[in-house]
């Protein structure tokens, strides 16, 4: 009996070491701690209790913690869970969100486990709960920003992928697999992957992906696939490399879907190609400024006939300024300062741009009639037509209406001296000629044809004759 009384002591000692370790392991550990009875009333609570709720220990002794009752809008199936745990004395396990007494929501997870003596009755619970909000709210926030790359990779058709280069796995977002026309979660593998790649397009993009594991290169490619329905899709693949100490890790990028952007701009460059060509053959010169005075479009014959060198045109957008100074310094606009002229025209160019029509004679005699006009958005047109050829014909036609006109003069005025040269010749005439030959002279009503036969039988040759040709 002795021996079993010693032995019972050890173990009581031994026990109560133990507890007092846990005790200290209790009090000290910065998760919250608390001991409650078979009825869910608190017996203990530690420090650590203390700072996460912001409770005293005499404020909670004998009252149900709220970590036991569920917690308002609940999943059902949590608040059963809970239950059946406490009235089975079994334990249980949560992640929570919690009110502290200033209103501040938190999260902690929680675990509940029976305390049993050693007979394995019940005598209560021990419940720990650890402060996870930070981990909560970062993990919220990153499932908020994957929802809204999602979100916005959907709206955009902008997909991701990466590639674990020690392994090989290959893995794409959802939206990749939507533009390869693949069902959301699929996972390819790398060949798999690349063999997608228009036949084509494969050597570029097996080029680039080397480059950017071998020597660290990222890459921007627009390239065609052929989804797994068969379409033909331009996309933009960009790619480079994650490291770490020296050692390429993973190769990560971005997918994006840019066939209607594609299709955009061929239009457009076939709209410009068309415009170009529109442009080019003109019957004129033309240049189009913008609202910032720079040329947005030209054609050769406005080079041309303004004479104007490729050197001006060689900027993106070349500027009105340093056309109207070329044109001053050459002496485009007269005589007076160069510089003057310059302020001048861009005093007119940068207000309110009315139509107008003018004709300029270049230095070379060149006769340019220049129209104009502003835009909606802002600047100018101007179309440049050489009438050079148009104005000398109106010029030589001038000068014939004035000969002509002369001419006609001269001969209202002879004409205006024939009455009386008319009688001169009538006059000589009958001196020739007996005065009875003109009474036998037939009566024209009579003899319609014999008339022209007297004339010529009376009249001298030389001068009745042309007496005769004046009359009529």
């Amino acid at each position: 009996s002795d021996v079993c009384s010693s032995d019972l002591e050890a173990l009581a000692a031994s026990m109560t070491a133990d507890l007092d370790r846990l005790a200290m392991v209790a009090r000290r550990t910065s998760d919250a701690v608390l001991i409650a009875d078979t009825d869910c009333r608190i017996t203990w609570v530690n420090e650590g209790f203390e700072r996460l709720t912001g409770q005293g220990r005499d404020e909670v002794i004998g009252q149900v913690p709220s970590w036991f009752t569920p917690e308002p809008g609940a999943d059902p199936r949590d608040v059963a869970a809970l239950e059946l745990a406490l009235d089975r004395l079994q334990g249980f396990r949560d992640e929570r969100r919690t009110r502290s007494r200033e209103g501040r929501i938190g999260w902690i997870s929680l675990e509940i486990q029976p305390l049993l003596d050693a007979q394995g009755q019940a005598q209560g619970f021990v419940a720990i709960a650890s402060d996870i909000t930070e981990r909560r709210q970062a993990a919220d926030a990153l499932r908020a920003s994957e929802e809204l790359l999602e979100r916005t990779g959907r709206i955009g058709h902008i997909g991701g992928w990466a590639l674990d280069l020690q392994t090989q796995v290959l893995r794409w977002t959802d939206e990749t697999c939507r533009i390869h026309d693949l069902p959301p979660g699929h996972q390819p593998t790398l060949d798999e992957g690349l063999a997608y790649y228009a036949e084509e397009w494969r050597p570029v993009i097996a080029s680039a992906v080397r480059r950017a594991v071998e020597d660290g290169v990222p890459y921007d490619l627009e390239l065609e696939i052929i989804t797994a329905r068969g379409r033909r899709v331009w996309v933009q693949a960009v790619g480079e490399v994650e490291s770490r100490d020296g050692q390429a890790l993973r190769l990560i990028g971005a997918f994006q879907d840019i066939t209607e952007r594609h299709q955009l701009e061929n239009e457009l460059r076939q709209r410009n190609e068309t415009l170009a060509s529109v442009l080019e053959n003109l019957p004129c010169g033309l240049s189009v400024f913008d609202a910032e005075l720079r040329l947005i479009a030209s054609n050769r014959a406005y080079r041309a006939l303004l004479g104007f060198p490729e050197e001006l045109f060689q900027s993106e957008r070349p500027r009105f300024e340093d056309f109207i100074r070329y044109n001053a310094l050459r002496g485009e606009y007269g005589p007076g300062d160069p510089e003057a002229h310059v302020q001048t025209a861009l005093h007119r160019a940068e207000g309110q741009v009315q139509r107008h029509q003018f004709e300029r004679t270049r230095p070379d005699g060149t006769v340019l009639e220049v129209r104009g006009g502003p835009m909606p958005s802002g600047g100018f047109v101007t179309t440049y037509t050489d009438v050079t050829e148009q104005r000398r014909a109106e010029q030589s036609l001038r000068q014939r209406e004035r000969l002509g006109h002369r001419h006609r003069v001269l001969e209202v005025q002879h004409l205006a001296d024939q009455p009386d040269r008319l009688a001169g010749a009538r006059r000589a005439a009958e001196r020739h000629v007996p005065p009875e030959a003109f009474q036998q002279r037939l009566d024209p009503r009579e003899h319609p044809g014999r008339r022209a036969d007297v004339d010529r039988e009376l009249a001298p040759p030389g001068l009745l004759g042309r007496a005769r040709q004046i009359g009529r």
